[in-house]
């Protein structure tokens, strides 16, 4: 019958060459599976934060008609951060009540390219400061976000309250 080596005695000890062989072809495998879902964090960091700060303008729009409450959110393009801030009556401003929506920062890796305002232009640095009126008027305004070279374009229509999430620089 079969006669199994045994691996016991003196001058079997250690692996084979084909044993060695397949185990570094396994671990390439493994690697060649693993790595590419490593690098792309930033991409998903940058899907995230996109979708999060547009349910941030969508809440803060909504909560501005539904409350009779000024809103003022700063677009912090040094601090990669939103501030809201509110007011009863659209001249004082404090710092919003509710810890949630003070301020909400962008992952590691991810910047506010720049916005886009029809009254001031193109802003890429600095702070930008938009207002969400209780009646709603407002001017749209476009947000770009970038990881890398990846870009998200969110688009806020005030007539609608709605936010656009696209892929790229649009």
């Amino acid at each position: 019958m079969f006669r199994f080596r045994d691996r016991a005695t003196p001058g079997n000890a250690g692996f084979t060459l084909l044993e060695l062989i397949l185990v570094m072809l396994l671990f390439g495998v493994v690697l060649a599976l693993a790595l590419p879902r490593f690098s792309d964090t930033g991409t998903a960091y940058l899907k995230t934060d996109s979708s999060r700060v547009a349910a941030y303008i969508r809440y803060l729009h909504e909560a501005s008609s539904t409350r009779k409450v000024y809103y003022r959110v700063s677009f912090d393009m040094g601090a990669e951060e939103l501030r809201a801030e509110y007011s009863l009556d659209g001249a004082q401003y404090r710092a919003e009540r509710d810890t949630a929506l003070r301020t909400l920062k962008l992952a590691e890796g991810v910047t506010i390219e720049d916005i886009v305002v029809p009254e001031t232009g193109k802003v890429n640095s600095g702070v930008l400061t938009v207002v969400f009126a209780p009646a709603g008027t407002m001017d749209p305004f476009t947000l770009h976000l970038k990881s890398g070279k990846n870009f998200r374009t969110l688009t806020f229509n005030p007539y609608s309250g709605e936010v656009s999430v696209e892929e790229g620089y649009v």
